[in-house]
């Protein structure tokens, strides 16, 4: 069976309407069809894995040590980058790597201090929920600082004529893309082109607006620091039957 596309539209998210800031969740006016289509399919995606693998949004960028709460900036931290960070954030201890590269954080002046990792510990390879009577923890396990997604998901809204419709009706969703796998590496650009192309029918609905989201494997939304993605979409006015 054949399909009779009308046109192929490139979607910008930078080309959102101003009542969203993200590159990541935003609504977008699609250019207006002169015959009544049946199907739209998505033929491409192309998004930059610019994310953070620490970050305020992923609640693991704090820990507690001698008492006191420290933050760390959002980022895309490297091992020595972190240790870097850490002993800046710190002061009054030292970080250091030990056997094997494993973190180690020493209190400079008490033989005596209590150490609370967050969820932080996690990627620094502690794991007990919070630790005291030392003058020094070193993590039990090495460092998992990939913190890569590994799925990556589109959502759109149902189809409406307006954008405040679309709004009103923003918890009824409809996956137009699902389970993107995360084959690239951190920085890269990936093109996702699905294996097979799903249709999806809008005969009975208006396709001017469409509200996308992209949402990691835990259905949050993504923060790609403001980078741009774009989405492929064909419009199909119907199939046609192979002769």
């Amino acid at each position: 069976m054949a399909l009779n596309i009308y046109d192929t539209l490139i979607l910008h998210s930078k080309d959102k309407e101003s009542v969203s800031n993200s590159n990541t969740d935003f609504i977008i006016k699609l250019k207006k069809s002169s015959v009544k289509l049946q199907y739209i399919q998505i033929a491409k995606i192309i998004i930059p894995l610019s994310y953070d693998n620490i970050s305020a949004s992923d609640g693991n960028n704090t820990l507690t040590i001698g008492g006191v709460l420290k933050m760390l900036p959002d980022g895309y931290y490297s091992k020595d980058t972190l240790l870097s960070e850490l002993n800046a954030q710190t002061t009054g201890f030292s970080w250091s790597f030990e056997n094997e590269s494993r973190f180690k954080v020493t209190d400079d002046t008490s033989s005596n201090f209590n150490f609370v990792p967050g969820k932080l510990g996690i990627i620094l390879g502690f794991t007990e929920t919070s630790y005291s009577g030392a003058s020094s923890y070193q993590a039990e396990q090495y460092p998992n600082l990939a913190q890569n997604k590994s799925i990556l998901t589109l959502h759109s809204s149902k189809l409406k004529k307006t954008i405040k419709e679309d709004i009103s009706m923003s918890d009824e969703r409809l996956n137009l893309v699902s389970l993107i796998p995360i084959i690239s590496s951190h920085g890269d650009i990936q093109v996702w082109e699905p294996h097979f192309h799903k249709l999806y029918d809008v005969s009975n609905v208006n396709i001017n607006i469409l509200d996308f989201q992209v949402r990691d494997e835990a259905n949050k939304i993504v923060d790609l620091q403001g980078k741009d993605i774009i989405i492929v979409i064909n419009r199909i006015k119907k199939k046609l039957e192979e002769s």
